[in-house]
């Protein structure tokens, strides 16, 4: 899978590179982050679902095109979305869910990226690098996507 965390302190998210397709028999590194409107996204899960979801926001997330999936846990996704209002999380029932949090993860090594965060006083980036010594689904190199663009 992967980890992603949303930070709105620092108006950023950041993600691991590692996909891991076909029952982890396959793994590469690949962007996980983009910018689509004055929002910035990360993707964990389903890869092909995820993909899908990218496309659809990166064409305006127009109605008619709105994207369907299934419910079979191995069509699961989560998409992290942030903008200046705050943090968002998106699957596949396509409900665009406000979090009241100041920072979130997802993915297979979100607990261990919280816990470098909020107990251990780890930046996102360094929260990636733990989560990376113990999921075997986490891997570098880190990437990083600020709100802003000239934050970069």
């Amino acid at each position: 899978m992967t980890t992603i965390i949303a930070d709105l302190k620092r108006k950023v998210l950041v993600a691991d590179s590692r996909i891991t397709t076909n029952s982890n028999l396959v793994q590469y590194a690949a962007e996980k982050l983009y910018r689509a409107g004055r929002s910035i996204y990360g993707e964990a899960g389903d890869v092909e679902n995820g993909l899908k979801f990218r496309r659809w926001v990166l064409d305006g997330m127009p109605k008619k095109g709105r994207p369907s999936f299934g419910n079979s846990t191995d069509d699961e996704f989560s998409i992290l979305e942030l903008d200046k209002d705050g943090i968002w999380l998106w699957d596949q029932t396509m409900a665009r869910q406000a979090l009241k949090e100041s920072e979130f993860s997802i993915g297979s090594g979100h607990k261990i990226a919280l816990y470098a965060m909020r107990v251990l006083g780890k930046s996102a980036e360094e929260a990636i690098e733990e989560a990376a010594k113990i999921d075997i689904h986490t891997a570098g190199p880190v990437q990083v996507l600020h709100l802003k663009e000239k934050d970069q």
